[in-house]
């Protein structure tokens, strides 16, 4: 009896979940699709194989951006980038890369890594650095940790001329970013409320444990902090903006 009242309230519950456009990422939060209706992942090489063309034509819920792993730390390099990369590049999906920030690692050493991974390769979406304790266990001095930030957002910022996003959830947010990086986008991990975050934010992960076809682990389900249109004003002007950073840097040569 208990498991047949848990299906029809599994099932009333889907059926609302249509109705009002939340889309119930597993074991997430639900966010509301018709205010945040741009939906992305998140993907590095626990993953394990990823077949693209199946994610991109989901046909439960459009996936609209993927972000993936480039590196770790001063000498790490996700296994699966390169390929990922590739196959994703396929695809008519806009992309974006990341850099998992390590605490014992120097930020001028760990933002050259990150440079010599991505090379000279092309992004739609803004470069992302992942700071966050967890993965980082251990006693850090906040001043070597800021420092640490702030050399490799200048180092990643000298050699590509572009814009750098912070990804990081409130507790590392609080301790590390808020009061030294006020001016950095900021892309949050909250399972609860965007709002616990004092500035407005540019992408919301709200699951670690959603599914998506083609992909047969649980992933990192993310919005946007915007509307349709807003989304592609976005993707234009971060495309725009790399181009005349490109024409200055050539015309100064």
């Amino acid at each position: 009896m208990r498991k047949t009242l848990r299906r029809i309230t599994l099932a009333i519950g889907a059926l609302i979940a249509l109705e009002t456009g939340l889309f119930a990422a597993t074991r997430g939060i639900d966010i509301n699709k018709k205010t945040y209706p741009i939906t992305g992942i998140d993907v590095s090489q626990y993953c394990g194989e990823i077949d693209f063309k199946k994610v991109v034509n989901n046909k439960k819920i459009d996936i609209d951006f993927i972000y993936m792993r480039a590196s770790l730390g001063k000498e790490i390099t996700d296994a699966q980038f390169e390929t990922y990369y590739k196959d994703a590049k396929k695809h008519n999906v806009p992309i974006g890369v990341y850099h998992f920030f390590k605490f014992k690692d120097g930020g001028m050493v760990q933002a050259q890594n990150f440079l010599n991974t991505i090379k000279n390769k092309e992004f739609e979406l803004p470069l992302v650095i992942d700071i966050e304790e967890w993965g980082n266990k251990g006693k850090w001095n906040p001043s070597t940790i800021i420092a640490n930030i702030r050399a490799f957002i200048k180092t990643v910022r000298k050699h590509r001329n572009e814009e750098i996003i912070i990804y990081s959830n409130r507790n590392t947010y609080n301790k590390y970013i808020r009061e030294y990086f006020p001016k950095e986008k900021l892309w949050i991990c909250s399972f609860k409320d965007p709002d616990e975050f004092s500035i407005k934010w540019q992408f919301w992960q709200h699951s670690h444990m959603g599914r998506v076809n083609g992909i047969d682990h649980d992933i990192d389900i993310n919005t946007f902090n915007g509307n349709k249109e807003e989304w592609l004003a976005f993707l234009k002007d971060f495309k725009d903006q790399k181009e005349k950073k490109r024409k200055q840097r050539n015309a100064s040569k």
